[in-house]
């Protein structure tokens, strides 16, 4: 991410608290222009059971270049 971050210019977006709905993540992407973020697993779960009932939201994800989830292992149901 760094590397990239060096080499193309980027921003930063600063969610609300730590651990931030999915309709903040779908307004980050598209008002912001996100395209790649760090998680927790324990906040990215969060987004990642709500995929199943919203394609929307899948789409979005889908649609990131990068999602580096860092510091604790995914649990097996995410």
């Amino acid at each position: 991410m760094l590397a990239g971050a060096l080499q193309h210019g980027n921003c930063t977006v600063q969610y609300t608290s730590s651990v931030f709905s999915s309709a903040e993540l779908a307004d980050m992407v598209h008002r912001c222009g996100l395209t790649r973020m760090a998680q927790f697993p324990t906040y990215i779960a969060t987004h990642l059971r709500a995929t199943r009932c919203d394609p929307k939201l899948r789409a979005i994800l889908q649609g990131l270049d990068e999602i580096l989830v860092s510091g604790l292992s995914m649990s097996d149901m995410d």
